[in-house]
């Protein structure tokens, strides 16, 4: 139990530092993608397992409306559901939320790095070392403040490393911790952490293969795929969603943004150091806090190079993941420096081993800043970076006669390194950070009754900063991104990474939800009077910049819409007649054979009102349909009813919400096809003369088959615990 308790008290030493540099820059901790996209989400996910249903839809979104199946929101992540829901349970501020939720996963990323590093045999004091750069090292520190997920993924990749050390080691329960670990790091909802999770189990597996250890290899194996069938929900919700996201049209061609540059690495003795990145705007000088934590693993490793030599497959993970960090990246995993959070945990044990060899540590931290030096005024005079190195010299000279302390100052000077660049960079910010207050948890002024579009370009919400570089979060109010769902109105628009691909293509969403400008005066000239597109939709709200209320602010209000209330630079129509029914019938549609067809029979119709356009693989057809009586209309967070009443002619029915894989539809329980009206709206067509109860559903057969699983794998870890304890 003496791991244990020091695997705790590491874990409070990082929440510790984390609260001091939360007190220093209180705003840090919950920035840009944070603010926009992951607590919104979890405040609508919370809110749906707090009215007793399980959050796979949101009620607030078009384009990010299946949190479950958009993965990043964790939502089969028992861990960081119940630490979420604590989060949102305590009277603390927006802000406070985001940093409780940060602090937690880094501290249980630290008290995993102390046990890992303590499986390798290092003293506690070296651990400790482990346990700061595994917390709080600086990609972790500025960037996971930013990408939540990889936060709440990364957390449990120490854990997942140790529980696979365990089962080379013999111990008896580990496989049980591999396949819990394995789960809680996949359901965290970042891929990029569970291709870290590959490369590790991909190296603890062939060492294990070189040590003739067949036994634990085969245990390693099965206890992943443990992990991965108790997450196999989440992954095949998200295998079967992805096709229809934008994401899947992504470009393959390689990505020279955030690319660790060659020079950048002298960042790794003084993150202070600074020169060229390809940042988001291109070439610009860059300070290299990503690589905060490495100073004293390099130094020991520089110190005792020739020991470790025992760590050969260690070494080998840590130069792969180094050459990765240096090249470019394509697809979905890009930005290379993505791999810096496993690449500071393999230098940091990497560091540990050799401190456990190495004499005079602190002489080779003096030689590594002396080369930082040179390479500072071999760039360009940097007083910063000179200060930040003097500074780490004067704590390796304190190293050298304190000897009393020796054994400490490992984790000493990075904590202090950690401290000094925090207060040096933490003001400085390559992403936007908005205002995030109490104001936006309410739906006032706007009306939760509507259903909003949002006509603002990005630059309505995101201003230059005095280089001119887009990265100062304003005006939060017009409710950019996910935040919507922290008020519960509902929004079109949405921050997704993934999104609809149907809703992106047909409106030009952006990433962060705005539309460019020509497509926003495309949607006011032609689809914003009755029997338009956003009619279909049931849109009754608009949000319009001032520059495009003088140009269709007298045309909007001859087909209905009214002015409601001027917001930051934006003014808010609302249309007279509301349209609280969740769903329309119509009297005529086109059958389109595939997604172009349909795509221009929508935008480059003849006549202004716009007959439904039916996506109809191998038809091209116009067909009418006659009226039903219909009545008992119901609509939930995951399926919308009604009662066809008598019989009559052939009918098409639309729904107004979001089209996406997974919907099934029924007639008094007989199955119906699941049509796509405008690409983007699920629709049924009511065979003539049928009547009863209709029902559209959304039960993704990815969800079934994956709760079967998860299912099975618990039942075998069940029947594997009680045959482990009946040998003990």
């Amino acid at each position: 139990m003496s791991d244990a308790r020091r695997a705790i008290a590491a874990a409070l030493l990082v929440a510790a530092i984390a609260l001091l540099l939360a007190a220093i820059d209180p705003a840090f901790f919950v920035r840009d993608d944070f603010q926009l996209e992951f607590l919104p989400a979890s405040k609508e996910v919370i809110h749906a397992f707090g009215d007793g249903e399980f959050p796979l839809l949101s009620r607030n979104s078009w384009l990010c409306a299946a949190v479950a199946a958009e993965y990043q929101f964790g939502v089969f992540s028992l861990f960081r559901m119940l630490l979420e829901g604590i989060a949102w349970l305590l009277p603390l501020s927006l802000v406070a939320r985001g940093t409780l939720l940060f602090i937690v996963h880094v501290s249980v990323s630290a008290a995993g790095g102390f046990l890992l590093a303590r499986s390798y045999g290092v003293r506690p004091a070296n651990a400790m070392m482990v346990a700061l750069i595994a917390g709080l090292n600086g990609w972790i520190l500025w960037w996971g403040t930013t990408w939540y997920a990889i936060t709440a993924s990364y957390a449990w990749l120490p854990w997942y490393w140790l529980a696979l050390r365990g089962i080379a080691a013999g111990r008896r329960w580990s496989w049980a911790g591999a396949a819990f670990a394995l789960y809680l790091l996949i359901t965290g909802g970042a891929p990029f952490v569970v291709l870290m999770a590959s490369a590790v189990a991909a190296m603890n597996f062939l060492a294990a293969l070189a040590r003739k250890q067949w036994r634990a290899s085969l245990t390693m194996v099965g206890a992943s795929t443990l992990g991965l069938a108790l997450s196999a929900p989440a992954v095949l919700m998200l295998l079967e969603y992805f096709p229809a996201t934008a994401r899947s049209t992504v470009t393959t061609a390689f990505e020279y943004y955030w690319v660790v540059p060659l020079r950048g690495l002298f960042g790794l003795i003084v993150p202070a150091f600074t020169t060229t990145w390809p940042v988001f705007s291109g070439p610009s000088p860059h300070a290299a806090v990503e690589l905060l934590g490495a100073f004293v693993p390099l130094a020991a490793i520089a110190m005792s190079i020739r020991k470790l030599r025992a760590y050969a497959p260690e070494v080998l993970l840590g130069l792969v993941l180094l050459v990765l960090m240096l090249l470019p990246s394509a697809g979905p995993f890009r930005w290379s420096f993505r791999w810096l959070p496993l690449f500071h945990l393999v230098l940091a044990v990497l560091g540990a081993c050799a401190l456990e060899h190495a004499r005079r540590v602190w002489l080779a931290g003096l030689g590594l800043l002396a080369i930082a030096a040179l390479a500072v005024v071999g760039t360009a005079m940097d007083m910063t970076t000179l200060t930040h190195a003097a500074v780490m010299a004067v704590l390796c000279i304190a190293w050298a006669f304190l000897p009393s302390l020796a054994h400490a100052m490992p984790a000493i000077v990075t904590s202090i390194a950690i401290v000094m660049t925090f207060i040096t960079f933490s003001h400085r910010t390559d992403v936007p950070v908005w205002s995030y207050d109490a104001r936006l948890l309410a739906p006032a002024p706007l009306d939760p009754s509507r259903r909003y579009l949002a006509l603002y370009d990005l630059g309505a919400v995101i201003a230059p900063d005095e280089n001119g570089y887009l990265r100062r979060g304003v005006h939060p109010e017009l409710r950019p991104g996910n935040i919507p769902m922290l008020a519960g109105l509902e929004f079109v628009n949405a921050y997704s990474p993934m999104g609809l691909a149907s809703l992106k293509d047909l409106f030009h969403f952006g990433a962060h939800g705005p539309l460019p400008i020509e497509h926003a005066e495309s949607l006011l000239r032609y689809e914003t009077a009755p029997q338009q597109l956003l009619h279909h939709m049931g849109v009754d709200g608009l949000i319009v910049p001032d520059v495009l209320v003088q140009k269709y602010g007298d045309a909007l209000s001859r087909v209905g819409w009214r002015p409601a209330l001027k917001l930051a630079n934006c003014v808010v129509f609302h249309r007279e007649e509301k349209l609280p029914e969740p769903l329309f019938a119509a009297a005529r549609a086109i059958k389109a054979s595939d997604k172009m067809k349909a795509y221009a029979a929508i935008v480059q119709r003849e006549t202004p009102q716009l007959p439904v356009i039916l996506l109809t693989p191998g038809t091209n057809a116009h067909e009418r349909y006659g009226r039903r009586a219909i009545g008992e209309i119901e609509e939930g967070r995951h399926s919308t009813s009604f009662v066809v009443q008598g019989k009559g002619p052939k009918a098409l029915i639309v729904f107004r919400r979001a089209w996406m894989p997974g919907w099934r539809a029924t007639i008094d329980g007989k199955p119906l096809p699941v049509l796509r009206a405008h690409l983007i709206m699920p629709a049924v067509e009511i065979p003539a003369d049928a009547e009863g109860k209709v029902r559209l559903v959304y039960r993704p057969r990815s969800l079934m088959i994956g709760v079967i699983l998860a299912g099975a794998a618990l039942v075998i870890m069940a029947a594997l615990s009680l045959r482990v304890r009946r040998t003990q």
